[in-house]
């Protein structure tokens, strides 16, 4: 049955509540009402830390978009990701703010105390002394793709990385190195 004719002068419907922007993930919660798209080098911990400023915690973000999964293994660029769902979080459709991997400018770094030449000089504060095997972060890295590809525990990369930003690992800086192997 083709569908049935509009009335001359009767208002279109309009779609109520905000436009979800794609692409998106599956099993992002159904009312979220802020998004934010991914770029390249971002993280969860990051996100939150950059983006929220207290208005949701890391928590709050994993349940809102399970796609990238417990660890932010599932975190892409280019995606649009939720911050806000009534109540709780960022609010105002897409939300532009970016993140950042990069350096602190108030910070100076040096080779980890009583190291050696043979420690890179620009190394990220909180690194072992001792360490034999070094990397240097780039756009993208996340601590558990390192783990992953240096087959070492997150255990052992937090005590031998004391400052990329606890346990959520939110705060690698770009182009300096962080201790892979002992």
């Amino acid at each position: 049955m083709p569908p049935s004719p509009t009335r001359p002068g009767a208002p279109s419907p309009t779609p109520t509540g905000p436009t979800k922007p794609k692409p998106t993930q599956p099993g992002l919660d159904a009312s979220c009402t802020a998004f934010y798209k991914a770029v390249p080098g971002d993280s969860c911990w990051a996100i939150v830390q950059n983006l929220a400023g207290g208005a949701f915690s890391l928590d709050d973000f994993y349940a809102w978009n399970p796609a990238v999964g417990d660890e932010c293994a599932g975190l892409q660029a280019a995606v649009y990701y939720c911050v806000g769902v009534p109540g709780r979080g960022l609010s105002g459709g897409v939300v532009t703010k970016p993140t950042t991997t990069s350096k602190p400018a108030s910070t100076t770094t040096q080779r980890p105390t009583g190291c050696t030449a043979a420690a890179p000089a620009s190394t990220q504060p909180g690194s072992v002394c001792g360490c034999r095997r070094w990397h240097k972060v780039v756009q993208g890295d996340a601590c558990g793709a390192l783990e992953r590809a240096y087959r070492i525990s997150h255990e052992d990369f937090m005590r031998w990385n004391t400052q990329v930003g606890g346990d959520e690992c939110g705060s690698l800086w770009l182009g300096y190195n962080v201790c892979v192997g002992m």
